[in-house]
């Protein structure tokens, strides 16, 4: 993100993910990377990434890039990374993540149980605004 100049969100924005899926056919397989989508949420000034179920921790289901309104260049990435129940292993768990582009500095937000990508957008929506739900660092 930041070292495209905005390119490479513009791009993400239009749905635009060749160049991205380019890069990531050479880490991942090819049935995988057919499976990541992309979604301009403008209300956030931010694109979803949604990704096929993850096989294994930390991997992710959804990832959130924000541009941070009046900052040049400045990015604020928000995770949802599978994760595991401690006392029930039946059940669904996944950890809200962030990653500040400015310091590198990283961010817990706590376990969630919810599947969709609708309801991590509203998530991470309702954290942006009431700024309620301090981050473990």
């Amino acid at each position: 993100m930041t070292s495209s100049s905005g390119a490479f969100f513009l791009d993400s924005q239009q749905g635009k993910l060749n160049r991205f899926k380019e890069v990531a056919r050479k880490v991942a397989p090819e049935s995988y990377v057919d499976g990541i989508q992309v979604k301009n949420i403008p209300d956030l000034n931010s694109v979803l990434f949604i990704f096929p179920e993850p096989a294994q921790m930390p991997l992710c289901y959804f990832i959130l890039v924000r541009k941070v309104p009046d900052k040049e260049n400045s990015y604020q990435f928000y995770t949802y990374e599978k994760s595991v129940s401690l006392f029930d292993k039946s059940q669904f768990r996944a950890v809200v993540g962030g990653i500040d582009a400015n310091d590198g500095s990283h961010m817990n937000f706590g376990s969630r149980t919810f599947r969709d990508a609708d309801s991590f957008v509203d998530d991470i929506r309702r954290m942006l605004t009431t700024r309620k739900e301090e981050p473990a660092r």
